[in-house]
C-alpha cells in the first residue's frame, strides 16, 4: 500500500514537471507551478547585501485564493551600519547590470513596517523592491525584536 502511495505522488509531481515550460528568461509560463523551492534559485533571490547579515529570510509559493492569485516571492530581511543611500546604490547597480530598470509605480505604496522603497522591474521577469523599515514596527510584525540603531531593510524578488 506505501509504495503505491509513494508512486502515486512521485508520478503526479512527474506529470506536473514535465509539463512546464519556461519563458527565455527562465520563469516557468505556469505561475501556479512558481514554488518556493523555485524562487530560492533565481539570481534576484540571493541578491544579499555584501555589508549586510540576513535577519529574517523568506519564500512564498504562489497561491490561488479567493480573490485571486498570491504571487511567489522570495528575499529576505537585513541588518547592515551603511546608511540607506549605500544600500540603495547597491541594489541600483546590481540590478541594472542584470537588466532590470527602476519603476517605483511598480508597487502600491509602503508597507506597514517602510519607510522608503524602491521599485525595479523586468519584463517576463517579474518585480524587485528593496524598502527600509522601521525597526520598532517591524519588530511588531515579526515578533522579535530587531536591532536598532542600524539599517533594517528588507527586498523581495516577485515573480
Amino acid at each position: 500500500m506505501l509504495i503505491v502511495v509513494g508512486f502515486t505522488v512521485w508520478y503526479n509531481e512527474w506529470k506536473i514537471a514535465t509539463q512546464i515550460t519556461y519563458t527565455p528568461q527562465g520563469m516557468p509560463t505556469n505561475e501556479f507551478l512558481a514554488t518556493c523551492e523555485f524562487m530560492k534559485t533565481r539570481p534576484e533571490s540571493n541578491l544579499y547585501y555584501p555589508n549586510g547579515k540576513v535577519f529574517a529570510p523568506f519564500c512564498h509559493s504562489t497561491k490561488k485564493t479567493d480573490e485571486g492569485i498570491d504571487p511567489a516571492f522570495a528575499g529576505a530581511v537585513m541588518v547592515t551600519n551603511d546608511s540607506p543611500e549605500k544600500v540603495y546604490a547597491w541594489y541600483h547597480d546590481k540590478l541594472l547590470a542584470f537588466g532590470w530598470h527602476r519603476d517605483d509605480h511598480a508597487f502600491a505604496g509602503l508597507g506597514d513596517t517602510q519607510t522608503s522603497l524602491h521599485g525595479y522591474f523586468f519584463k517576463g521577469r517579474g518585480s524587485f523592491y528593496i524598502a527600509m523599515d522601521d525597526p520598532k514596527q517591524l519588530s511588531w510584525t515579526l515578533g522579535k525584536k530587531v536591532p536598532v540603531n542600524t539599517t533594517v531593510f528588507e527586498f523581495r524578488y516577485f515573480y
